[in-house]
């Protein structure tokens, strides 16, 4: 082998330079696969944010829903509580607005009872207390049309406070302590309410 040969074997081969512009590209790609990553971890964030919210959101309108319900319902009961006093109020205001005229006419019927209750012997008195029996059982029926009642209340019955006035006492061995001994003048009732008690004499036994 020749002396020249053997140098073109030594020599080396010069050394490729890489282009600029595909260092500058590559730089970019490395660029550009970092910021999707980012992208994509920013996206999965974002998501996961997005989902938190939407789950705080339904609860709070779950509550603000549950609120509002529970207030529409108190707002209805007191609604109801309300017009059923106003209701209650206007029947009873309607009931006993004739109360004062009830009175009155039970005022005409004790006179007439107690004009009645003796037997005359002038033939001329006795024609009055026919007209006198007519009108009274025209007032009876108006009271009775007018839903007024007599109040039950007989000698011996236990004395009731609510529906009875205590005229006196006296001391009885015919009726028992607190009982009835006489009864002076009727009593009467307007539906349920008492508007003239019974006026009567209880019994007081001696100590």
């Amino acid at each position: 082998m020749s002396k020249d040969k053997k140098k073109e074997q030594k020599v080396e081969e010069p050394k490729v330079e890489k282009d600029p512009k595909d260092l500058k590209i590559h730089q970019l790609e490395q660029s550009l696969s970092s910021l999707t990553k980012e992208n994509d971890e920013l996206k999965h964030k974002l998501t996961s944010y997005e989902r938190q919210v939407q789950e705080i959101n339904d609860e709070y309108v779950k509550k603000i829903t549950e609120k509002a319900k529970q207030a529409s319902e108190v707002i209805e009961q007191k609604t109801n509580e309300i017009k059923q006093r106003l209701t209650q109020e206007f029947e009873n205001k309607s009931k006993f607005a004739i109360e004062k005229v009830a009175v009155e006419i039970i005022n005409v019927v004790n006179q007439f009872e107690l004009a009645l209750s003796h037997t005359p012997s002038d033939p001329k008195i006795l024609n009055y207390q026919r007209g006198f029996n007519m009108f009274l059982t025209m007032l009876k029926g108006l009271l009775s049309d007018i839903n007024v009642s007599e109040i039950n209340a007989n000698v011996g019955q236990e004395f009731n406070p609510n529906q009875m006035e205590c005229f006196e006492t006296q001391h009885s061995d015919e009726v028992n302590d607190n009982e009835i001994i006489k009864v002076i003048k009727k009593g009467y009732k307007l539906h349920e309410r008492v508007i003239v008690p019974t006026l009567v004499i209880v019994c007081k036994k001696a100590n």
